[in-house]
């Protein structure tokens, strides 16, 4: 997220034979799954559930070169992660400073000022500790989050394939919309006429 540039991971790499795994599963399933890298991380507790997430992903794609991987984003947009942040009991005031939060969701690539910031914006709407230094390194993964901790941000990172939006759906919910609205127009010039 920072550099934008590849990642190249050979064999010897602890991560090699899992970002493998990913890669396969893409490829076999390119139409409902896609493959996201995720940093910081969320993680405590939330009315009683427990909450491990990225604050912030970003599409990545995976070639090969040779028996190397090749990690390297597949769009310049970094999205902000809001699910570990909602609940059934949010209030319209929540809901605003999410939405804050999304429309002040940095660039690609991220600096370490603009992370810092919106974490810190973060950990002020949410009302969250910030326990992590956002500078790009990584820390031991946290332990697993009990019921009684709070959450908080820390310096963790994962590639994970995630389900993908439905190309079909949303291709069907623009047309049935296009669709509306040329009917509600067809209405006012007939009106007009």
């Amino acid at each position: 997220m920072f550099s934008a540039r590849d990642l190249r991971i050979t064999p010897k790499d602890p991560a090699y034979q899992s970002i493998r795994k990913m890669m396969s599963t893409i490829e076999l399933n390119p139409y409902e799954c896609e493959l996201l890298y995720g940093y910081p991380y969320v993680v405590g507790n939330v009315d009683g559930k427990i909450v491990r997430g990225p604050v912030l992903t970003i599409p990545i794609a995976i070639s090969t070169d040779g028996d190397v991987l090749i990690v390297h984003p597949s769009e310049e947009t970094v999205r902000f992660n809001s699910l570990p942040f909602r609940s059934d009991l949010d209030t319209a005031a929540h809901e605003m400073a999410l939405d804050r939060l999304i429309d002040a969701t940095p660039g690609f690539p991220l600096t370490t000022v603009d992370l810092q910031t919106f974490c810190k914006s973060i950990s002020r709407e949410m009302q969250i500790e910030l326990q992590a230094d956002l500078e790009g390194t990584l820390k031991k993964a946290p332990a697993q989050p009990r019921s009684s901790m709070p959450l908080r941000i820390v310096d963790s990172a994962a590639c994970f394939v995630a389900p993908k939006t439905s190309y079909f759906a949303a291709s069907d919910l623009s047309l049935i919309g296009a669709r509306g609205m040329q009917g509600r127009l067809q209405k006012q010039f007939s009106a007009g006429a």
